[in-house]
């Protein structure tokens, strides 16, 4: 069981990259190319991206949130009017 989690445990990571961060891993890559080094997984350009999408998905949940608040405020004033 260790060894199948172990196993999954990259391909787990991968999959969280969101797009920002993906961009950066990009960018960090041409850039270990173009200079001849060799490139590792975690540059600054991809910790930024990752930064990024972070900010972005809390701001998502913000909005949500507030959707969610003018909704339950509108269905309050639908029923108040109905009575």
């Amino acid at each position: 069981m260790r060894y199948i989690t172990a196993a999954t445990l990259p391909f787990m990571l991968i999959a969280c990259d969101g797009p920002a961060e993906k961009a950066g891993e990009a960018r960090d890559r041409a850039t270990a190319n173009a200079t001849g080094v060799e490139y590792r997984g975690d540059g600054p350009a991809e910790r930024v991206g990752e930064a990024q999408d972070r900010t972005n998905k809390a701001a998502r949940e913000e909005l949500g949130a507030k959707q969610d608040e003018i909704k339950t405020q509108a269905d309050t004033q639908a029923d108040q009017l109905e009575k």
